[in-house]
């Protein structure tokens, strides 16, 4: 590309411009020359001067409600704002708005000057000059930086009939798989939790059916329940049998606990001679929707985060320091142990499990402090991130919304 010296240089020789692609400075005096003499141009140049004279107090005008509106519907415009920004399935922690925006101010308002094309951009733009916005930029980050997570509204996905409320003694009747610790599992994705709302058997009988006994819908979990499914899998001959060899020789895990459940199971067989008196219902299960209270929101742990980027209520709960340890304290023993700042929640979760050695009561040591439950991504989230599931150590405050689509209790 030619430079304007060369240009300069190649018409004082009255030779042809360097670079044949741009246009020849003499032709751009001539057309600007030809330009200042049109009696036409000057014609359309006062009518644009006179346009934009005319507009001028419009302009302002718009420009001046942008800025006023604002100051009353910024309420309104940052609910909007934070319902179009968050997933369908978080929509439901904004609630219903009831607040105007700043566009619905202005429908109401009636202008002096008459409208104009780009009349609600420049209120637009008034709108950004407002001193609302200044105070909104300021108040949107405080509002939000003890905010883990954005959802309080989850689902629960289970064959089973809910009644009254969540239960955490009735952990473990579900999928039973309790890979991110002891406590009642929600999804923040619906389809997530669809999955474990039938849970049919894969391989005959399964501890997942629900079974009936003489009529009567039977409680996971039970002794009635038990003598059901081996009632179920083996026939009523075998499965007395089964309890009796159990009994007799007990296999290691068998506490004093289970061994009393297998002799209640051992004896509600032997009280029937009918295999009919035990059945099982067609499996359609439930999906209920639920409200985990706002004030937990802040007190769950991120499974994958390590504690020293975890919320400040979590940091709290835990005695974290600026030192380089944080202690705890498991109350069985009265001893004080040490973790990294590093560790993960995950991490966390583990070691407690083995200091306490069960996952039930690593929960309730965590729940004693304040930590409320576990949060980590959905399987379809691990890799790219997206949905949420979370672990409530103890649910009862866990507020049930819907069943199958229908309010609770209708």
């Amino acid at each position: 590309m030619a430079t304007l010296m060369d240009l300069i240089a190649g018409y004082s020789q009255g030779g042809a411009p360097v670079d044949d692609s741009s246009q020849s400075l003499g032709q751009a005096a001539k057309d600007l020359y030809q330009g200042l003499i049109n009696p036409k141009a000057w014609q359309e140049v006062k009518q644009a001067t006179q346009r934009t004279t005319n507009i001028a107090p419009a302009v302002l005008e718009s420009l001046a409600r942008g800025s006023i509106a604002q100051v009353p519907g910024i309420a309104g415009d940052t609910s909007s704002l934070l319902r179009q920004l968050a997933p369908q399935t978080m929509q439901q922690i904004f609630g219903n708005r009831v607040a105007p925006t700043t566009e619905e101010i202005l429908g109401y308002v009636p202008r002096a000057t008459p409208a104009y094309q780009g009349s609600q951009e420049h209120e637009m733009v008034g709108g950004l000059l407002s001193p609302a916005m200044g105070y909104f930029a300021k108040a949107l980050p405080l509002a939000t930086k003890d905010m883990p997570i954005g959802n309080m509204i989850a689902y629960h996905g289970t064959p089973h009939e809910i009644k009254g409320g969540f239960d955490i003694s009735k952990v473990g009747t579900g999928e039973g798989n309790q890979s991110y610790g002891h406590g009642m599992y929600f999804a923040e994705n619906p389809a997530v939790a669809k999955e474990y709302q039938k849970l049919e058997p894969v391989n005959g009988p399964s501890l997942y059916t629900r079974r009936t006994f003489k009529g009567e819908e039977l409680t996971p979990q039970t002794p009635e329940y038990h003598a059901a499914h081996m009632v179920d899998k083996l026939g009523l001959k075998k499965a007395k049998e089964e309890f009796e060899s159990w009994l007799k020789n007990p296999p290691s895990y068998a506490d004093e606990n289970l061994k009393s459940n297998w002799q209640k199971s051992l004896d509600i067989l032997k009280n029937t001679n009918k295999k009919s008196d035990f059945g099982t219902l067609k499996h359609e299960g439930n999906l209920y929707k639920v409200d985990i209270p706002d004030k937990d929101i802040p007190n769950i742990l991120d499974w994958d985060k390590p504690i020293n980027q975890q919320s400040d209520a979590i940091k709290k709960a835990l005695g974290l320091s600026e030192d380089k340890f944080a202690y705890f304290k498991i109350p069985a023993t009265g001893t004080n142990y040490a973790f990294a700042p590093n560790m993960t929640g995950n991490e966390l979760y583990k070691e407690l499990t083995n200091l306490s050695k069960t996952q039930a009561k690593a929960s309730e040591l965590l729940n004693s402090l304040g930590i409320k439950g576990i949060r980590y991504l959905d399987q379809g989230s691990r890799d790219k991130g997206g949905t949420s599931n979370f672990v409530v150590f103890d649910p009862k405050e866990v507020k049930i919304l819907e069943k199958n689509s229908k309010k609770y209790g209708e």
